[in-house]
């Protein structure tokens, strides 16, 4: 089973959800990775095992997504931005899932990582407005139910949320 994926379907998810976010003309942007597999753009995800807190499981997913580092190029905060718990019914055919995820934020440690993530293709920023919308401003899709729970947590400006409405 990949990292990324949340495993709709099954009874419950619970873990993390990490942000890297940066700041454009005073807009938050945040960095997702393409998933050839399902061929959307998505954000580290990671499943909390038992013995693991929610940051600690996410630092493997991140520098996997992100090419990095952790012990050099990255810090996941000690302190999440947001938390959400809830059955959620998604726009699937299966019974509610129980979701428990934390999303935490990304810091980067020097030039040296953000020249990696410049290197990336496969790495995009995304915009408050493209995350509200579920896609990028040239049609990529954006993972859905990683969208969703950006909504429903109340990640994204609350500008961006009115505007998708």
């Amino acid at each position: 089973m990949r990292a990324n994926y949340l495993g709709v379907g099954l009874p419950a998810f619970v873990g993390s959800i990490g942000l890297l976010r940066r700041m454009v003309d005073e807009e938050e942007e945040w960095l997702a990775e393409w998933d050839e597999f399902t061929s959307v753009y998505r954000f580290p995800l990671a499943r909390r095992i038992e013995g693991t807190s929610y940051r600690s499981c996410l630092e493997p997913a991140v520098a996997e997504s992100f090419g990095l580092d952790s012990r050099r190029d990255f810090i996941v905060s000690g302190l999440p931005k947001a938390h959400y718990q809830a059955p959620v019914e998604w726009a699937v055919d299966a019974p509610p899932q129980w979701v428990l995820v934390e999303f935490f934020p990304v810091e980067l440690y020097g030039r040296s990582a953000v020249d990696k993530l410049a290197r990336a293709r496969t790495l995009r920023w995304l915009s408050g407005a493209e995350l509200v919308a579920g896609s990028t401003a040239d049609g990529a899709a954006l993972d859905p139910y990683q969208c969703e729970l950006i909504r429903r947590a109340d990640v994204v400006a609350a500008r961006h949320r009115e505007a998708g409405k």
